[in-house]
């Protein structure tokens, strides 16, 4: 980050140079660098009224090498400008593991959708004669309405498992955690919600427009639905969900307690949506779907995690110490540290549920953890919100021992009798896997602070208990043999068509770049050397243009080098996404030839619709030829699953030859679909992972037996517009930097952590 810091610098040094070399008197030319045209440079840099100014002349650089240059910043810059889409594309690929997660979930509700949908279809086609009366409405209307049913019995069957948050807390620290976001599951959850609130209220208004039709046409036993039990219970159904999504989108403008009592009502759901199909008709005999197998498991697994959480990992414990805060604007916080019980053991990052008996007799609270891991106490800031608000009764029980003076806090010690504290965790995931690399940017705004500081407490605490001579030595020794390492590894990476191409070469630029470049820059090297080499260009060369046109076509190069990367990795999440299409309609629509319907009280087996064969072709071929390219051109030779990629990928093309000459398209037997299914998925979760995880872990494999398990450096960014939290977290950093100096000096240091506010 230092090395980082000193390009721009002299990047910005050199384009201010290269403004006042062609400062004009015209007022409106002084701050056209950024987007002058060529056209508009060679204007304004030959204007009569152009001066030189000192610093330009003291460079040695003629008036026709001055206009080179302003010109060659001028294209620079509109190289490394970011525009709609770059910054659209870049959201994208920061968003990427969401958004997959988010397209799987919508493919997979699509194909449960239609499957369902067509097995009505086919029902309702032998069931209702053409001749009917509003025939269409008969056949599309219940077809439409039994596969939104299930779509959300899909959701309802996901629900439960976003919120195992014992289980969640645990995949979190996986290697599941590099394609499925885990972190984020709270999100995915809220979209499993709306997304089955949705498609609930749709199918509903649709139900009532479709019966609404028939009972307007005399069809009396459709105007009797209105008040069936099914319907009844649907309503219910609709009802409750409607009260939690309300809720849950104005959350923050209601009490907590309302919302979570609220959303607790979804349980009452569970057994009224199992009520909904086991109503008259079904008792008197009627087959109908039964909504409990599709929730069961998940439901009980989340009893279960819930189980675990409040028999395994919930601790009484007690105040060792607490702060009630208030600044000059009235705002207000609580700062409280508690005794650590022995078992309460988590990672920067994670949260905790509290409960005051005395403030609020069963409701739990999260708050993040501020305290470092290996501390005795555990530390929350906890910002106090409206009045009336749980907050606010936690702050007036603390403000009653402590007191307050504006602007700083009073401690004061209580003793556990008198406010009792119940605390369950840890739950949530980490700050990322600190061990797998050597630098970390912790950024906080605002409250968001408390985890960092939960690393920042955890990563001085470690420093402390090394000598720093030793660390140093240490990190030079152990640097020196990952660079080693690193040139070896580059010699060997690269895509397996260089391989089939020509033998892999590096030119000895490439190679003089590769023995130079410390760990900590080689990713950023190329783009900041490139730009940094425009301001060495040496007066009184001989070739002064020649010169400028080979640095810029090197910006440009490395400008592309940094941002196709970008663009080609969202484009690869379309990859993964196609072959799990592929999975679902396979298993889907395979599975058809085998499900029975009932037609005019006969049962007989669902035919499939025309085009479901050559789909399940075209789309297996199009995703099989589309992994294999991507191995080839794009996957890494140096990784071993590489050649298991190569080798699944000619697997699947003479498995595809063996089904068409026997014509087994869509109508694979048990054995094939297993074998399809182990096939597809293999290639989709590779290519998954290689569309959402760039992570390396050479850094980790590498060091592992040489490196300190301590960062070797640590940079903490808190930005907060609250003048209250910062005059008390304040005071707290800067003893812990204190005493970081004390014990290292000062300059050492620096060297191990940066802070900036």
């Amino acid at each position: 980050m230092e090395n980082h810091a000193t390009y721009l610098e002299k990047i910005d040094a050199s384009i201010q140079r290269a403004r006042a070399s062609f400062h004009s008197q015209d007022g409106e030319g002084r701050n056209n660098l950024e987007g002058i045209s060529e056209e508009r440079t060679e204007d304004f840099t030959h204007s009569e009224d152009c001066h030189s100014v000192s610093e330009a002349d003291e460079s040695g650089l003629d008036k026709e090498q001055q206009e080179d240059l302003s010109n060659l910043f001028a294209k620079t810059r509109n190289l490394i400008k970011t525009g709609k889409v770059f910054r659209l594309f870049s959201y994208l690929y920061s968003e990427r593991k969401m958004i997959v997660a988010f397209a799987l979930h919508f493919v997979l509700t699509m194909v449960i959708w239609g499957h369902f949908a067509v097995t009505k279809f086919r029902t309702q086609e032998g069931n209702v004669p053409e001749i009917a009366t509003n025939y269409y409405w008969k056949i599309y209307a219940p077809t439409l309405e039994f596969g939104a049913m299930h779509a959300i019995l899909f959701q309802l069957s996901l629900l439960p498992l976003t919120m195992s948050r014992l289980s969640i807390s645990k995949l979190s620290s996986s290697v599941v955690e590099k394609i499925i976001p885990f972190n984020r599951m709270v999100q995915f959850h809220i979209h499993l919600g709306y997304t089955m609130v949705s498609i609930v209220i749709l199918a509903t208004v649709f139900f009532f427009i479709f019966f609404g039709v028939l009972c307007a046409d005399g069809e009396e036993e459709f105007c009797s639905k209105f008040t069936s039990q099914i319907m009844i219970t649907g309503y219910l159904i609709v009802g409750l969900l409607i009260m939690v999504a309300l809720t849950s989108y104005f959350r923050e403008k209601i009490p907590y307690e309302v919302f979570y009592v609220v959303h607790h009502l979804v349980f009452s759901m569970f057994l009224i949506t199992i009520a909904h199909t086991m109503d008259d008709e079904q008792r008197a005999g009627k087959e109908r779907s039964q909504t409990f197998r599709w929730f069961s498991a998940s439901l009980l697994y989340y009893i279960c995690d819930r189980s675990s959480m409040y028999i395994n990992h919930r601790y009484s414990t007690s105040i060792i110490s607490s702060s009630a805060v208030v600044s000059g604007s009235g705002s207000r916080m609580a700062i409280i540290k508690l005794k650590k019980p022995v078992r309460f053991q988590f990672s920067p990052g994670q949260y905790a549920y509290l409960k005051f008996p005395s403030v609020d007799g069963f409701n739990w609270h999260p708050f993040s953890i501020a305290s470092a891991p290996g501390a005795d106490v555990l530390e929350f800031c906890i910002e106090v919100c409206d009045e009336g608000s749980w907050t606010a009764k936690l702050w007036n029980r603390i403000d009653k021992y402590d007191g307050y003076v504006v602007g700083r806090s009073k401690l004061s010690l209580m003793q556990r009798s008198e406010i009792p504290v119940e605390i369950m965790g840890p739950y949530g995931s980490c700050l990322g896997n600190v061990g797998n690399y050597s630098h970390a940017i912790a950024i906080g705004t605002g409250t968001g602070i408390v985890p960092m500081l939960s690393l920042f407490k955890q990563h001085v605490r470690d420093l402390l208990k090394l000598d720093p001579k030793s660390f140093f030595d240490e990190e030079e020794r152990r640097n020196m043999i990952i660079n080693e390492a690193y040139r070896e590894k580059r010699m060997r990476e690269g895509p397996i068509f260089n391989l089939i191409r020509a033998p892999c070469r590096r030119s000895d630029e490439e190679a003089s770049y590769l023995s130079d470049a410390p760990v900590s820059a080689i990713k950023r090297k190329r783009l900041s050397s490139a730009l940094l080499s425009i301001d060495d260009s040496k007066v009184g060369t001989t070739d002064f243009h020649e010169s400028q046109k080979f640095r810029y076509k090197e910006v440009k190069g490395a400008a592309r080098r940094a941002t196709v990367p970008i663009y080609g990795n969202v484009v690869r999440t379309l990859i993964p996404i196609l072959g799990i299409t592929m999975i679902g309609v396979t298993l889907s629509w395979n599975m058809l030839a085998e499900q029975l319907v009932v037609i005019k009280k006969e049962k007989v087996h669902v035919e499939q619709l025309f085009f479901m064969e050559d789909t399940l072709k075209v789309g297996t071929i199009i995703f099989q030829v589309i992994f294999f390219l991507e191995t080839i051109f794009v996957h890494n030779r140096a990784q071993f699953f590489t050649y298991t990629d190569v080798v699944f990928s000619l697997i699947s093309f003479a498995v595809d030859w063996y089904w068409f000459e026997n014509d087994l398209w869509a109508s694979f037997d048990t054995s094939q679909l297993f074998f399809y299914s182990l096939m597809m998925g293999y290639m989709s979760l590779r290519a998954w992972t290689m569309a959402v995880d760039n992570s390396s872990d050479f850094f980790a494999a590498v060091s592992k037996h040489e490196r300190s398990p301590v960062l070797s450096k640590l940079h903490l960014v808190w930005v907060t517009r609250s003048a209250s939290l910062a005059s008390e977290i304040l005071p707290d950093i800067s003893n812990i930097l204190d005493h970081l100096c004390q014990e290292w000096g000062e300059k050492a240091a620096n060297r191990v952590l940066q802070t900036v506010f």
